[in-house]
């Protein structure tokens, strides 16, 4: 009997040990349940958050982009591109067969001849600050041959061809109205740079096309006399007159005249055998120019 009493006994502990063990690994399975839960809820509300900021941000920046865009880009900013045909309103000294000092530009040069490039790369770029006003900057460049008489026969002849280009710059009044078409016009200035691209005889001192060809147009100098050309850059005034079309509300053509002011120092050397000879020459090379301009562009 007491075996049996002894028995009872150890087996009801081992029941309400167990059991008591079970209940707390529930309990502490329960708690980290919950606990892994919160945490989990916790992280999506953060990833919710972090989503609705990150939208939010990007609708302010598209809003101010937008804003930028419409406040002075749309119907302010244009760009295109424009052809020429120049010509010369000075380019003849009167002075054909005369030499320096006697009425020509330089040495027997008496006369420039507009060279035409009708390739569309005179850029320009525009903005109106005001309906009424607007600047343009644009790039801008212009040619010219010389026409010169040998001092060994009677034969005309070029030297080289006079080059200026760069940017101008130009305040622009226009005149707005209820059809597509407004008229402009506008004062500015243009910056240019200059070059003398002489032409082969010329610059290794033979006396004239003929008198190369028939040496077989040789690379070396005549006699070791060469001739050089320097010519300044200068600053051009321009008067611009035109009008715009708008077939839509973002393409244009343009149609218009500038007369261009643009007259350029140059310097003659000559050398023999490497050795300057003689003192060098100055003279001007007058450039003025009217110009019809006919250019196509886009008004953002």
């Amino acid at each position: 009997m007491k075996i049996k009493s002894l028995h009872n006994k150890w087996l009801t502990s081992g029941f309400i040990v167990s059991t008591a063990i079970l209940m707390g690994s529930n309990a502490s399975l329960g708690a980290g349940t919950t606990s892994q839960t919160t945490t989990e809820e916790s992280a999506v509300q953060s990833m919710e958050a972090n989503v609705e900021d990150t939208e939010a941000t990007g609708e302010t920046t598209e809003e101010t982009e937008s804003e930028f865009y419409k406040n002075y880009i749309k119907g302010k900013l244009s760009i295109g591109t424009r052809i020429v045909y120049r010509s010369l309103t000075d380019g003849d000294s009167g002075a054909k067969g005369g030499l320096q000092g006697s009425g020509t530009f330089l040495g027997t040069i008496y006369a420039l001849d507009e060279e035409q490039n009708y390739a569309p790369t005179k850029i320009f770029l525009g903005y109106d600050f005001t309906k009424y006003f607007g600047i343009e900057l644009a790039w801008d460049s212009m040619e010219a041959s010389t026409k010169a008489t040998s001092i060994y026969s009677s034969e005309i002849k070029s030297d080289g061809e006079v080059s200026l280009y760069g940017p101008t710059l130009s305040l622009l009044v226009k005149i707005p109205n209820k059809t597509q078409f407004t008229p402009y016009g506008g004062l500015g200035i243009g910056f240019f740079s200059a070059d003398f691209d002489e032409s082969a005889d010329w610059a290794l001192g033979y006396q004239g096309p003929s008198h190369y060809e028939s040496l077989g147009s040789p690379s070396t100098p005549f006699n070791g006399h060469t001739r050089s050309m320097e010519v300044d850059s200068t600053t051009a005034f321009l008067l611009t007159i035109g009008v715009s079309w708008f077939p839509t509300e973002n393409w244009f053509l343009d149609l218009s005249g500038q007369y261009v002011k643009a007259d350029t120092d140059a310097t003659f050397t000559s050398f023999q055998d490497g050795v300057q000879t003689g003192t060098p020459q100055t003279g001007n090379f007058p450039m003025d120019n009217f110009a019809v301009r006919f250019g196509i562009g886009y008004r953002f």
